[in-house]
């Protein structure tokens, strides 16, 4: 939105004022953003892409309203609303072409040319699918089935149809909801929130296995439509055992394994200082993402069985361990109480707290 409105604007010397133009220098660093959000949910060996023949398609693969968003350049988005102007973003499919390793060969179908589309990836060793919701904000962005669009689910039922691996790369800022039939079929499934100016070099890398995929999901996935809000991390009040979600909080794969032990909690002036071991178990170097969650003791009140009160996280050689910690300050261990006609106050509610880090638990007791 600034962007536009910067347009043909300049200060007393002629520059643009600051906050204008593009930051060249900031592209490093965008590109970083990506890489560390971007979280491998399904994989069954179809990524790394390291040998074959690569077909790439969907609305998303060379889309720059999808990968930035709303609130990017313009309150909706790119491509809606006055704005003369489209940051250069670097697109999946281009990047994937541009940075391909030996021994792998690129194509790139829009997936509107369907009869074309269908035909390639019969020849095709692997397809990749890059679907993703329209650029908006605030109300226009509501989405109450959490669904794509059916012409996006009909590419997905279409090319899972030829028989070919299909890995999709989904880019969203929510959880979506595919059809069962259709999600239990694929190959590999990345979610790439939104990823950026940068998000297409970013994804190459992770997709060709130049770098890892250390994002984890900072949301619980619901199944279906009926389990929102019903969920692992707060069952419904009276209902008995929470269905368990499509993917918790915290969910994510690697190409590589990791394992957790000494799981300790110390309480501090201020606080809780959590820390846990994380091993790289496997052959390959990977970043280990924990989010690390606590379980308050009872308050009277409604409240989350766990809930997320940091993050710890290391890149890690095969076989390379470290001791990892993070600070869990008091304000988040708060228990609130209230009603709508009052104050709603916080406390630390005296008892045992219980904290989670992967497959460790550790227990204090706070005064």
């Amino acid at each position: 939105m600034a962007g536009a409105d910067l347009q043909g604007r300049t200060g007393a010397d002629g520059r643009p004022p600051g906050g204008g133009g593009v930051l060249t220098d900031h592209r490093a660093l965008a590109r970083r953003a990506a890489a560390e959000t971007l979280t491998l949910l399904e994989n069954d060996q179809s990524l790394p892409l390291r040998k074959g023949r690569v077909l790439v398609t969907g609305p998303a693969m060379d889309s720059a309203a999808i990968g930035l968003g709303g609130w990017s350049v313009n309150w909706q988005g790119v491509g809606k609303g006055n704005v003369p102007d489209v940051p250069k973003v670097s697109t999946l499919a281009t990047a994937l072409k541009a940075t391909a390793p030996v021994g792998v060969t690129v194509s790139a179908l829009p997936d509107g040319k369907r009869e074309a589309l269908l035909k390639a990836a019969a020849n095709a060793d692997t397809i990749v699918v890059a679907l993703g919701e329209a650029p908006a904000a605030e109300s226009q962005a509501n989405n109450p089935t959490l669904a794509l669009p059916p012409a996006q689910v009909q590419l997905l039922r279409d090319v899972l149809g030829t028989g070919k691996p299909v890995v999709l790369v989904l880019m969203a800022g929510r959880p979506i909801l595919l059809p069962e039939d259709l999600q239990s079929r694929l190959s590999a499934f990345v979610m790439a929130y939104l990823p950026g100016s940068e998000g297409g070099a970013a994804l190459a890398d992770a997709l060709y296995g130049r770098a890892g995929f250390p994002g984890r999901l900072p949301f619980t996935w619901p199944g279906t439509l009926g389990e929102v809000g019903l969920t692992a991390d707060r069952p419904p009040e009276g209902a008995g055992e929470a269905p368990l979600p499509l993917y918790p909080l915290g969910f994510g794969r690697d190409y590589t394994s990791f394992r957790t032990t000494d799981g300790q909690a110390v309480v501090t002036a201020d606080g809780v200082r959590v820390s846990v071991t994380v091993q790289n178990t496997g052959k390959a170097t990977g970043t280990g993402t924990y989010i690390v969650t606590a379980s308050l003791p009872p308050a009277g009140t409604l409240e989350a069985v766990r809930r997320p009160v940091g993050v710890v996280r290391a890149a890690l050689k095969p076989g390379e361990s470290r001791t990892l910690s993070v600070a869990v300050p008091l304000e988040r261990l708060e228990a609130f109480a209230g009603d709508a006609f009052g104050p709603v106050m916080g406390s630390v509610v005296p008892g045992p707290y219980i904290f989670q880090i992967g497959d460790e638990t550790a227990r204090v007791n706070l005064p």
